[in-house]
């Protein structure tokens, strides 16, 4: 292997979020962890993003974007 001098990840990042809780590789230990509305699933995602930035705040400078597919419409 070796390095591409011109890949995207040289500028870019990407987080992906499993939403909602059970969709994906996400899961709860019990019925609490999973979310009752729409309402409660949008503060999660929000929650989740506020979470990222605070532990890693060198992200905090860069453009945010942000898409999804089904769901993902909150």
């Amino acid at each position: 292997m070796t390095d591409r001098n011109s890949s995207w990840t040289q500028t870019n990042s990407m987080l992906y979020i499993d939403a909602p809780v059970g969709s994906g590789f996400s899961f709860a230990d019990d019925d609490a962890g999973f979310a009752k509305t729409s309402e409660d699933e949008a503060q999660e995602v929000y929650n989740a993003l506020i979470q990222f930035f605070t532990i890693f705040p060198e992200y905090q400078k860069n453009d945010f974007y942000m898409t999804g597919l089904a769901y993902a419409g909150l």
